[in-house]
């Protein structure tokens, strides 16, 4: 039977007629060329999901926690423990500039004099000492072996203290760093642009390249302020220290008012145990559809729409991921309390507004008209539907956009960048 208010020769009048058209006019494409829209939805869907590659495993990701020296608050996560760790990891952020600038210098110029500084200053921190004692930097910091990579090798320090600089591009030699005649790109063959990868050039400036003021193609000649950080790796950490200046003189104490400590824990190896409750709601699901339609004769392929079901709404959460990932939405993944909660909820979420739509749309094709053709039905349930799921879509839509406006930090994402 057609739908009552409007046929396919009509011309609809009103916006759920007009959208109703349109859903069958699709559903009928769909039906008519099965293979074509199978292989644009699987190629959109790999396409979407390509940033996916460079993301880690949710179990691999790097948690964060920071605390003021006590061990037993009532929000620290299960691995955060009163044991000493492993390392700690301090850095020394220097910002330089040629000052004054002249129209005369070269385009090189803003760049070569201000990352010289790097090997001054790297100098004063591997002859450092205690003005009270006798320790040195090699005395506490964390002491490494050869590197395992080929190309890591000649700017990773090996069997000695674990210091990285930019530096370290010129293997701490000055001499190679005057003789170089491209510093960018000598910077740059160490970059590694899969975005969600962190590169060898961002650990060794200690920043991001964005943040560095170092740009791969600079087109204007102009002074240019360069930031980077030595990072220091150290296995026992001391308040009472003090820095020093370039130049020599005292710069004071180092001790800080703030005694609050960044902890950051690597989970190492993916435990797969984590995704079986996740995998426990994907065969729940296909097993509901499978059993609500062993009623229906008129379906023969009942796994094959089951199994449907489940790979629409695996991919609605792998499309929704790699276009948040591309975008630089990152779900906060840090593991710090409830961003923690949220991004385990958020499979969970996709999956409960996935498996709507789909209950929905398999009972509006099952029950039309039987002795009707499966393309017919099939656009004529996709019409029935078709306004319903717009106009939920649209109301949604709007509630988010309505709370973007909104102080809820939940909502606006805020929280996610840590600092």
């Amino acid at each position: 039977m057609a739908n009552p208010r409007w046929t396919e020769t009509s011309v609809p009048r009103s916006l759920p007629d007009r959208v109703a058209q349109l859903y069958y006019a699709h559903g009928l494409f769909c039906a008519t060329h099965p293979y074509i829209v199978i292989f644009l939805a699987l190629s959109l869907t790999l396409l979407c999901c390509y940033p996916l590659l460079s993301l880690p495993l949710p179990g691999n990701v790097p948690q964060q926690y920071a605390s003021n020296g006590n061990h037993s608050l009532p929000d620290a996560p299960r691995w955060f423990q009163a044991s000493s760790p492993v390392c700690y990891v301090q850095q020394v952020v220097m910002k330089t500039a040629v000052s004054p600038w002249s129209d005369d210098f070269l385009l090189t110029d803003a760049y070569r004099a201000p990352l010289a500084e790097v090997f001054s200053l790297v100098e004063v921190i591997h002859n450092y000492q205690h003005e009270n004692s006798s320790l040195t930097l090699s005395d506490v910091c964390f002491h490494v072996e050869s590197a395992k990579s080929k190309k890591q090798r000649p700017v990773l320090p090996e069997f000695g203290c674990l210091v990285l600089s930019p530096a370290n591009f010129w293997r701490q030699d000055v001499h190679r760093y005057t003789s170089d005649t491209n510093l960018i790109s000598t910077i740059y063959s160490y970059q590694n642009f899969q975005k969600g990868k962190v590169s060898l050039s961002e650990v060794l400036f200690g920043l991001n390249m964005k943040d560095t003021g170092i740009k791969r193609y600079p087109l204007r000649k102009r002074q240019r302020i360069i930031q980077f950080a030595v990072t220091i790796v150290l296995r026992h950490y001391y308040k009472q220290t003090k820095s020093t200046d370039l130049d020599g003189s005292d710069s004071g104490s180092g001790n800080n008012s703030d005694d609050s400590t960044l902890h950051i824990y690597y989970p190492g190896e993916f435990d797969y145990a984590e995704l079986a409750p996740l995998s426990a709601i994907y065969a729940l699901l296909f097993a509901y559809v499978y059993f609500f339609l062993r009623k229906i004769e008129l379906v023969r392929s009942k796994v094959g729409i089951a199994l449907s079901a489940v790979m629409t709404v695996v991919s609605s959460l792998a499309v929704t991921l790699g276009i948040c990932f591309f975008f630089g939405l990152e779900l906060a993944g840090c593991g710090r309390g409830r961003e923690s909660i949220l991004l385990q909820m958020f499979p969970y979420l996709v999956v409960t507004v996935g498996f709507e739509n789909v209950i929905v749309l398999t009972k509006s094709v099952v029950t039309t008209a039987p002795h009707l053709d499966v393309k017919i039905r099939i656009a004529q349930g996709l019409s029935r539907e078709g306004w319903s799921m717009t106009k939920t879509l649209l109301i949604e839509v709007t509630i988010f956009t309505v709370g973007l406006l909104t102080l809820v930090p939940d909502i606006q994402g805020e929280g996610q960048t840590h600092k």
